[in-house]
C-alpha cells in the first residue's frame, strides 16, 4: 500500500514497477480531503493519474491570448477531450476565425451547442467534419482558409485500443499527422 499520497509520479511509477516485478498488486491511499465523506478510508487501485503526476506549470495567459487574438486557428480533434478543452481556451481569446475539425459528427454537434451560448464577439467559427488522414480534405481546408496556427489534437490516445488496432492507430496518429504537417508546410 502506497501511503505517500503527495509523492511525485516518478516515485509512484518506481514503486508500482517494483511491486509488479514481485508479483504484487499495489494499492494507494486516497487523499484525505477526497475521503472525508467516507466512513472509512480504504486504499484504492493505482490510477494512471497517480503515475503521471507532474509539477504544476504556470501559463502566461496574457501572452497566450495575444498569440491567438485576431488569428485564424485550426484545431484538429476539436471534439475530443483534449481538443475541446483547447478549443474552449482559444475561443476565449477572440480569434478572427476558429476552425474546429473532427471526424465525429456528434462531437462537433456538442461543441456547436456549447459555443452557441457564448459571447464570441466577431469570431467566425467553422465546424469541419472530416479526417486528417484524407489528404484532399486537409488540403482543401488549408486552401479555403488562411490558417495561421494549427493546434493538433486529432490522435487516438487510449493505448490499449491502439495496441489492439495498430493499423488504425498508425494510419491516424502517424499518417494523419504527416498529412496535416505536409499541408501546413505547403500552405505556410
Amino acid at each position: 500500500i502506497i501511503a505517500m499520497n503527495s509523492a511525485p509520479g516518478k516515485v509512484v511509477r518506481e514503486i508500482v514497477l517494483k511491486c509488479q516485478n514481485l508479483g504484487l498488486k499495489p494499492l494507494i491511499m486516497p487523499e484525505i480531503a477526497n475521503s472525508l465523506d467516507m466512513d472509512t478510508i480504504r486504499p484504492r487501485k493505482v490510477d494512471v493519474r497517480d503515475i503521471l503526476r507532474r509539477s504544476p506549470t504556470s501559463i502566461d495567459h496574457e501572452s497566450v491570448s495575444l498569440f491567438f487574438k485576431n488569428r485564424t486557428v485550426l484545431v484538429t480533434g476539436a471534439g475530443g477531450t483534449i481538443g475541446s478543452e483547447i478549443s474552449r481556451q482559444i475561443i476565449a481569446t477572440k480569434p478572427k476565425k476558429l476552425l474546429l475539425l473532427d471526424s465525429c459528427e456528434y462531437n462537433l454537434y456538442r461543441l456547436e451547442i456549447e459555443f452557441s451560448d457564448l459571447d464570441i464577439g466577431q469570431t467566425e467559427i467553422h465546424y469541419l467534419m472530416g479526417s486528417i488522414t484524407d489528404a484532399a480534405f486537409v488540403n482543401k481546408v488549408f486552401a479555403d482558409h488562411a490558417i495561421e496556427c494549427v493546434m493538433h489534437a486529432a490522435a487516438y490516445k487510449h493505448v490499449h485500443l491502439v495496441e489492439a488496432n495498430p493499423v488504425a492507430g498508425v494510419l491516424n496518429n502517424v499518417q494523419g499527422t504527416r498529412t496535416l504537417a505536409d499541408a501546413a508546410a505547403r500552405f505556410g
